[in-house]
């Protein structure tokens, strides 16, 4: 059969082509790969302990067979001959590589095989045969012993040998079987024949298959059963495996599709840039696997030219741009210990390394991306792949010519148009099989942290058009498929949307979608959502109830959690947005002034003030109110907020804190209105007093400026000695007090009241040190100390004296002083 010396072939085969196969599961999908290329729709396999009384040594041996009811016409009995050349039609546009490349791999596992199907009409070689690479060009094997013929004889005991199976419907028609007798060390090539005359193709401990080892487990382990499910989403006419040992009345395992399921079609059959839908289940009985996607001939004037192009190979030129997404969910009892997404990709059956990412999801999944790809020789992969970043890189590369750089950029387009459907088909899956939020969620983790979205140029084509975004709505949370451009705002929690309308309003807003800050949302920027901007947080926390809110601490908190989600700096953890910290102070006052302070429990208490920390500091003032005056103070409108010490906790230093001239003018201003009302209506104004102080304290850059033109308000306090309840004067009624020098700060009381007891009609008003050192720059209200010069002063104003014995203690003290 093969026309040169047969070492080279045995060389080739050892030493290069089956270094590029593994050995495994690998050569079952391989042999797959022939009965679809042969159209067939069933496949029974299985191992056989041998044909005792077969004539041929090798049928002797246990033996892996693979019978299936595809077509075998004479192209087929003639392309078989020359398996070791390459495949029959590379340029067949329906074919994979029909008894092509996947032949070759059975060599892993023996040393010749043995073919048998009804002779082709007209054919010109016979459709029985045994496939010998150790023969020379006379099919004469001088390597082995009776090895050379296969009498007709064998033929029908191999026949007899699947007869049960034979008899089914499915082969009534067509049948066609390969036997490949397991390799043993009793295949070894007769010794001293020729120098340097290999004893085995394959001499590796794992690559004999003697009695005395058993069945080899990777023809039927869970490993392949489960591949050999994932491997049948992609088939298009193969719907039924079967795998047999030795007892052929029951199969061991049968794995089919079922009736109602959609496979792919022939790509003759496939319309330019129309789909083809791709969803359905595959069984064994007791497993089940759920698969969704989609094929489509993506014709485009990147593949045009390319195929045009004089250095493309001629034998490709009918090739089309082919792809298919199929995204398929694994039963539990497929899966490992630990769930996970897989990702593979494929030239119609998968090539290539699987990349596996661990998933915390109840199911197992697989990703598989096909494309009419052109592959490196020995189908290892696809050409031009990159499995670090799940890419392909089209760059020139050592020993790169013409023509494999136009391959390489041909997978290169073809690869992009994969990644841009993704999205699509992903959606689809998940509502096809109902996925749970939370399973869908777990998906997108594994799909995030894959070199699919770490690699930015893959994401960037994964996300062109679209995102993939966990939705949140009063309705529930949702996966959903969305145009890119649409903004996603995030929010920590879901909100509890009677307290906040406007979030509510956003989330039924055809401009916006609310998302969860954690969500695993797919989309083209490295973060999952937008940001916030200034009026769309206003507009959130517009249209509340601010009592309502501030009498729930769990309101409370979601607020909080709110604004640190939309406006904290990550960095600093600052709220920076002036236009936020107005609005919160006005939500915060609001609120307030509705409270009940007898109302508030704990909770809420912690949770104002974990509310309160997010205002800035400078903005905050604490001062000394009843619940009452405080209410009145906060209509005061200014824009710092100021918070009663009664209710909250103030821990900061406060003292060094200055009011704004704006804000100190309006605070004094209603405070002499509301002292001048308080008194006209009868109230005790003891508590304003401290209040004042306060606002004195705070507004002490400007207070003297605020009040000389203002001269009229009475935010001054003093009292008439040797009274000590407080009143309140104006900026005039103090001038008048100084100009008679009766202005006193609150000390050397002994010398004020014997200038008092001295005369008849002093009446001093005593000033607190505090104040009176606000009021040390105007000379016009000033307090001062009563001392010699300041009684000097006074009696100078010529006031009616009292009696000499009255005056005689003011003259005393007068003395020690000039003592």
């Amino acid at each position: 059969m093969a026309e040169h010396h047969p070492l080279g072939d045995i060389e080739y085969l050892s030493e290069n082509l089956l270094k590029s196969y593994l050995p495994g599961f690998p050569i079952i999908k391989e042999l797959v790969q022939n009965a679809e290329d042969a159209k067939a729709t069933r496949l029974d396999y299985g191992w056989i302990e041998g044909i005792p009384d077969a004539t041929h040594p090798l049928l002797r041996s246990p033996a892996l067979f693979m019978l299936d009811n595809g077509e075998f016409t004479n192209k087929n009995a003639e392309s078989i001959r020359y398996i070791l050349g390459g495949s029959s039609k590379p340029n067949q546009q329906d074919s994979i590589g029909k008894f092509g490349l996947g032949l070759k791999s059975v060599f892993h596992l023996c040393e010749a095989f043995f073919y048998i199907a009804p002779d082709p009409q007209n054919s010109d070689y016979p459709g029985s045969n045994i496939f010998n690479p150790w023969a020379g060009a006379m099919n004469k094997d001088k390597y082995h012993a009776g090895w050379d013929h296969f009498l007709p004889e064998d033929k029908d005991l191999m026949k007899m040998a699947l007869q049960q199976i034979l008899e089914k419907k499915h082969y009534q028609e067509k049948w066609f079987i390969l036997w490949i007798p397991l390799r043993q060390r009793s295949h070894r090539t007769i010794e001293n024949q020729e120098d340097s005359v290999p004893l085995w193709i394959k001499n590796g401990e794992n690559e004999f298959f003697d009695k005395d080892k058993g069945i080899p487990d990777f023809l039927s382990n869970k490993e392949t059963k489960k591949e050999l499910n994932i491997l049948m989403t992609l088939l298009e006419t193969v719907n039924e495996i079967s795998y047999w040992e030795n007892d052929l009345s029951e199969p061991r395992f049968e794995i089919t599709v079922k009736p109602t399921s959609q496979r792919r079609c022939s790509l003759s059959k496939l319309g330019q840039n129309s789909k083809n839908l791709i969803k359905g289940q595959i069984t064994d009985g007791v497993n089940i696997l759920d698969f969704f996607g989609h094929e489509i001939i993506s014709e485009s004037s990147e593949f045009n030219n390319l195929v045009k192009s004089s250095e493309f190979p001629g034998k490709f030129r009918s090739i089309k741009p082919h792809n298919a997404i199929v995204f398929s969910r694994l039963n539990d009892n497929f899966a490992d210990s630990k769930h996970s997404l897989t990702l593979r990709t494929a030239v119609f059956l998968p090539i290539g390394e699987d990349r596996a990412i661990e998933c915390q999801s109840q199911y197992s999944y697989y990703l598989t991306l096909h494309g009419y790809f052109f592959v490196d020789f020995a189908r290892t992969g696809v050409l031009g792949w990159d499995k670090n970043s799940l890419n392909i890189d089209k760059n020139k590369k050592p020993g790169d010519d013409d023509r494999i750089l136009l391959e390489k950029e041909w997978n290169f387009y073809l690869y992009e148009v994969i990644l841009t459907c993704i999205l699509d088909t992903f959606a689809k899956f998940v509502d096809e099989n109902s996925l749970s939020e939370s399973e869908i969620s777990e998906i997108c983790k594994a799909l995030l942290k894959s070199q699919l979205f770490t690699n930015s140029s893959n994401r960037e084509k994964i996300c062109q058009n679209q995102q993939f975004v966990l939705c949140i709505t009063p309705q529930g949370k949702q996966w959903k498929l969305l145009d890119k451009n649409i903004k996603v705002l995030p929010l920590r929690q879901v909100p509890n949307w009677d307290f906040f309308p406007n979030i509510m309003a956003l989330s039924q807003s055809c401009n916006y979608i609310l998302t969860l800050s954690h969500a695993p949302n797919l989309r083209f920027e490295n973060t999952t959502f937008d940001r916030w901007n200034d009026t769309e947080i206003i507009y959130a926390l517009s249209n509340v109830s601010e009592a309502k809110i501030l009498h729930n601490h769990i309101a409370i908190n979601y607020l909080v959690l709110f604004i640190k989600e939309c406006c904290q700096n990550p960095r600093t953890h600052k709220i920076e947005s002036d236009n936020v910290q107005k609005h919160l102070i006005q939500f915060v006052k609001k609120g307030l002034i509705q409270l009940k302070w007898n109302e508030l429990n704990s909770e809420i208490k912690n949770s104002l003030e974990n509310l309160i920390t997010l205002i800035r500091d400078s903005e905050v003032f604490y001062i000394d109110a009843s619940e009452n005056l405080f209410k009145h103070i906060l209509q005061i409108n200014v824009s710092r907020l100021l918070l009663p010490k009664l209710l909250f906790n103030c821990s900061h230093n406060y003292s060094l804190k200055e009011l704004n001239f704006q804000d100190a003018k309006t605070f004094l201003s209603n405070l002499n209105d509301l002292i001048t009302r308080w008194e006209k209506q009868g109230e005790n104004t003891k508590n304003i007093e401290r209040i004042v102080k306060d606002f004195l304290n705070l507004s002490k850059n400007y207070i003297i400026n605020i009040l000389s033109t203002n001269p009229y308000w009475r935010c001054l306090i003093g009292s008439q000695y040797p009274q000590k309840t407080a009143i309140f004067y104006s900026y005039h009624q103090f001038q008048e007090f100084k100009r008679k020098s009766i202005l006193f700060k609150e000390s050397n009381k002994s010398l004020i009241n014997s200038l008092v007891e001295a005369t008849e009609n002093i009446q001093p008003i005593i000033v607190d040190s505090k104040i009176a050192d606000l009021l040390k720059n105007d000379e016009n209200i000033s307090p001062v100390i009563c001392n010699v010069d300041t009684c000097k002063s006074s009696l100078s104003k010529t006031p009616a004296l009292a009696k000499p014995d009255r005056r005689k203690q003011l003259l005393t003290e007068l003395l020690k002083e000039v003592r």
